[in-house]
C-alpha cells in the first residue's frame, strides 16, 4: 500500500543557521520601521564625530593651559600643580560628555561606560588622567612648551583612541533593530528609540538639579541664619545656576547630534532654558506660585532668577518651576523625535545615579565634585577647602567652550564683590570676600 510521505513530513524551517537579517519576520508592531544599513552607518558616523569632537576639545583646552603655564618662563611647582588640576577637570568633563553619549546605547551603561571611565579616569598608571599628571612631574616634558605640547597630544590621542576603538567595536556588535524592537516605550524607529532615551536622560539631569536647589540655595542664599538673600548672594548663586544649566545643555546638545537634523531644535531649547540670545523670554514671573505673567513659555533661567528671596518661600516654589521647564522641553523634543503617542515623561521623584558610577561620584574622587559635594549635580555645591579650584575651572571651561559650538549661549552674570561663603560652582572659582566672576 502506497503511503503519502507528505502526510508524515511537515515543513520545519531551520533558524539556527540564519542571521537575523535573513530570517522571516512573522510579525512586528504596526508602523515599525526597520533600521536600514544606510541608517545604521549614518548613526555610527554621527556617533564617531561627536566622540572625536570631545577628544579635540579636551586636547585643545589642555594645550591652551600648557601655553599659559609657560607664558612667563619655566613654571613653578605650584603652577604645575594647578595645571595638573586644570587638566584633570578638562578630562573629567570630556569623560562625562562621552559617558552620557555611550549610556544611550543598549547595554552601554553596563559595559561601555565603565571601560571608558577606567581608561580615562582611573587611578591606574595607564589612565589618561594619570598619564597627564605624570607629564606635569616629568622634567623632560616640562623643560619646554614644545615638549609639553607634543607629549600632551600623544597621550590624549592615545587615551581617547583606545576608548574610540572600544566604542566602534561595541557599535558594530550592537543589533540596532533588536534594540528598537525590544524597547518598552513604543519606539518604531531608531530616531524614536534614541530620542526617547535622550529625553529620559534630560529628565534625570534636571531632576537632580531640582533636588540640589534647596540644599545649595540655603547654603548660599541664606547662610548663617539669614532669612532674606542679599544682592551679592543672589548674583553668586545665579553664576552657579548658569554653570549647572550649561552642563545640562552641553550633554543634551551632544546627544542631539546623533539624530538627523538634531541641530534644528537647538534654538527652541536655547529659548526654553536660557531665553533668546539677545534678551529674556516674554515677561519674567514675579511669583512662581501663580504661574507666568504671560502665556509665552518662560525660560527656566528666568524663572529661577525670579524665585522668592526669602528662606520661607524659596524651596516651596521649586518643584513647579522645574516640572514646568521639563514640560516645555518635552513639548519641543517629543514631536521632533516623532513617537506617537508621546510617552509620559516626568521628572524623577528621587535622585538619579550619575552616569559614571559610584566610584567617581564618591567623595574620594576630586572631593566629590561630580556628586556636587553631596548635592547630586556636578560642581553645584559647597566645596571643601582641600579642593584645588583649578579643577573646577578646567571642568567648566570645557563646558563653556563646547556650548557655543553646539548652539547654546548662556546669559552673562556679573558677580559683585562682597562677603560670600566660598561656594564653588561648576566655574571652579571660589567666590569669597572681594571675589568677582571670571
Amino acid at each position: 500500500m502506497h503511503k503519502d510521505s507528505r502526510k508524515r513530513t511537515a515543513f520545519r524551517p531551520e533558524m539556527s543557521t540564519s542571521s537575523l537579517e535573513e530570517r522571516v519576520v512573522l510579525s512586528v508592531p504596526p508602523g515599525f520601521l526597520f533600521v536600514t544599513p544606510q541608517q545604521a552607518g549614518q548613526f555610527r558616523g554621527a556617533f564617531n564625530r561627536v566622540f572625536r569632537a570631545t577628544e579635540f576639545n579636551v586636547r585643545t583646552q589642555i594645550q591652551a593651559e600648557a601655553r599659559q603655564l609657560f607664558a612667563n618662563g619655566t613654571p613653578t611647582a605650584q603652577q604645575l600643580t594647578d595645571f595638573q588640576a586644570n587638566a584633570a577637570g578638562s578630562i573629567v568633563a570630556g569623560t562625562a560628555a562621552a559617558a552620557n553619549l555611550f549610556a544611550l546605547l543598549p547595554g552601554g551603561q553596563r559595559n561601555l561606560v565603565p571601560s571608558t571611565a577606567r581608561a580615562l579616569l582611573a587611578s591606574s598608571q595607564n589612565s589618561l588622567m594619570s598619564r597627564v599628571a605624570s607629564l606635569a612631574n616629568n622634567s623632560n616634558a616640562t623643560s619646554s612648551l614644545a615638549n609639553m605640547e607634543t607629549a600632551l597630544t600623544r597621550v590624549v590621542r592615545s587615551g581617547f583612541g583606545n576608548v574610540g576603538t572600544q566604542a566602534n567595536q561595541f557599535l558594530a556588535n550592537t543589533n540596532l533593530n533588536r534594540a528598537v524592537l525590544m524597547a518598552t516605550d513604543g519606539s518604531q524607529s531608531l530616531s524614536q528609540f534614541v530620542g526617547d532615551r535622550i529625553i529620559s536622560q534630560l529628565g534625570s539631569n534636571l531632576g537632580n538639579l531640582a533636588f540640589a536647589f534647596p540644599t545649595v540655595g540655603n547654603s548660599v542664599l541664606f547662610a548663617n541664619g539669614t532669612t532674606t538673600a542679599n544682592a551679592a548672594a543672589l548674583q553668586q548663586f545665579s553664576q552657579m545656576t548658569t554653570s549647572a544649566l550649561g552642563l545640562t545643555t552641553m550633554t543634551l546638545g551632544n546627544e542631539l547630534q546623533l539624530l538627523p537634523n538634531g541641530a534644528s531644535v537647538i534654538p527652541a531649547i536655547q529659548n526654553a532654558i536660557f531665553g533668546p540670545v539677545n534678551g529674556p523670554t516674554g515677561t519674567i514671573i514675579t511669583n512662581p506660585t501663580t504661574g507666568p505673567a504671560s502665556t509665552a513659555p518662560i525660560a527656566l533661567f528666568d524663572a529661577l532668577q525670579a524665585l522668592p528671596t526669602t528662606s520661607a518661600n524659596f524651596a516651596t516654589t521649586l518643584p513647579t518651576v522645574f516640572s514646568t521647564a521639563f514640560s516645555n522641553l518635552t513639548n519641543i523634543l517629543s514631536p521632533f523625535v516623532g513617537t506617537f503617542p508621546s510617552p509620559n515623561f516626568n521628572l524623577p521623584t528621587t535622585t538619579t545615579a550619575g552616569t559614571l558610577g559610584r566610584a567617581f561620584m564618591s567623595n574620594t574622587f576630586e572631593n566629590g565634585f561630580l556628586n556636587g559635594f553631596g548635592s547630586g549635580t556636578a560642581g553645584f555645591g559647597v566645596a571643601p577647602t582641600t579642593l584645588n579650584t583649578n579643577f573646577g575651572s578646567g571642568f567648566n571651561s570645557f563646558v563653556t567652550t563646547t556650548n557655543p559650538a553646539l548652539g547654546f549661549f548662556t546669559p552673562p552674570v556679573t558677580v559683585s564683590s562682597g562677603s560670600g561663603t566660598g561656594v564653588v560652582g561648576t566655574t571652579g572659582v571660589t567666590l569669597g570676600s572681594g571675589a568677582t566672576s571670571p
